[in-house]
Order: C-alpha cells, then sequence, then structure tokens
C-alpha cells in the first residue's frame, strides 16, 4: 500500500511538469511578427508545355463584324391594299356627270361600298357586273355646317328618308369612274353631284 501511494505521488508530479514545460514552450512563441511561407517558385531549368492554339480565341472591346448585314429597306406594301391618294382621284366632267376619276385601283368595288356606308348611305341594292349600286343617303338631315345641323343629322340621320341614289362604277383604259345619279337614273345637278363626291372622295380616300 506504501508502495501504491509512491507511485501515484510520482505520477501527479511528473504529468504536472509536462504539462507546465508545455505552457512555457507556447509562451515563448510570439505570433505577433509572424511570416508566411514563401511561395514556391518554379525552377528556372523546368521546360513549360506547348500550347496548343486551335482553341485560343481573340479577346476585343469591338463588336465583332459578321458577314451577314442586316438590309435598310422597307418591306415592299402592295400598293393594291392601301387608299389612293388624295392626288390619284379628281373630280371632272364626263358627258353630262360629274364623276370622281381614280387612277387604277384593283379594290374599287370594295372601296365604293366602304366609302358609301362610311358616308352615311345605305345600299339597297349592288351589282358587281353591271356596276350600279342602289343607294339612300340618310345622313343629311340639315346643313352639316352649322352646329345644329350637325346634331340633327346625327341624331335623326337614320329616321331621314334621305336621297335615293344610282352610283355607277366603270372601269376604261387605266381609270376608273364612279358617278351619283339621282333614282330615275338621271344626271344630278352640277351643284349636288360636287357636294356628293366631295362627302365621298373623303371617304374613299381614308378607307
Amino acid at each position: 500500500m506504501k508502495y501504491l501511494s509512491l507511485c501515484l505521488a510520482v505520477s501527479v508530479t511528473t504529468g504536472c511538469s509536462s504539462i507546465s514545460r508545455m505552457t512555457d514552450v507556447t509562451n515563448l512563441i510570439d505570433y505577433s511578427d509572424h511570416k508566411s511561407v514563401k511561395v514556391l517558385e518554379v525552377p528556372s531549368d523546368l521546360d513549360a508545355p506547348e500550347y496548343d492554339k486551335t482553341y485560343l480565341t481573340d479577346v476585343s472591346d469591338k463588336a465583332a463584324s459578321g458577314s451577314t448585314g442586316i438590309s435598310d429597306a422597307v418591306p415592299l406594301v402592295d400598293s393594291s391594299l392601301t387608299a389612293p391618294s388624295a392626288s390619284e382621284v379628281s373630280i371632272i366632267t364626263r358627258g353630262d356627270d360629274r364623276t370622281l376619276q381614280i387612277n387604277s385601283d384593283k379594290l374599287i368595288w370594295k372601296r365604293t361600298l366602304d366609302a358609301l356606308k362610311a358616308m352615311g348611305v345605305t345600299v339597297s341594292k349592288s351589282d358587281e357586273a353591271s356596276g350600279v349600286i342602289d343607294g339612300r343617303d340618310r345622313s343629311q338631315v340639315a346643313d352639316s355646317g352649322s352646329p345644329i345641323g350637325a346634331f340633327l343629322n346625327k341624331s335623326l340621320g337614320k329616321l331621314n328618308k334621305g336621297a335615293a341614289y344610282k352610283v355607277i362604277v366603270a372601269t376604261e383604259g387605266g381609270s376608273s369612274f364612279i358617278t351619283f345619279r339621282n333614282g330615275a337614273n338621271k344626271p344630278l345637278s352640277a351643284d349636288v353631284a360636287n357636294q356628293v363626291l366631295k362627302r365621298f372622295l373623303k371617304e374613299y380616300t381614308a378607307s
């Protein structure tokens, strides 16, 4: 028992002594002036591998110019799909009638019907083969130039019986002609014809 106590005492003393020495060594190290490990250098006699330039690309701040350019040309538009301009339309005297003359227009029949509807003419009959359209102008109840007349035209136009017209569409040479006649197929007076044709012209060139 005496020997066992002695061994324990020696062991404890030795352990404490070891811990004390480790602490002393740690305290001797000054980390304030610590320097990083020197970077490894490639030996001067070491040959670098040869690079294959096949996959190398040039880097530039400028945009690359391709062989395909963008055309500045405006796509062509079929002129037959656009309404004639005012310069292509004129009011002339043709025989006993005041007539609207239009330079070549492939869609003249459709545009005529659209313009008649826009100006307030109700079409009761149309025959493209003969070029005759029967309609009644219900838009004019009073003078459209006055505020009161414009109001009456807008509010009572559908109730107005209106004037009956025969609209004749004809083509001759490179021009087309649109003529308004009365319900009996007689020429209108020059003043009445001019008023109707001007209204029609406004809608025709806008369609």
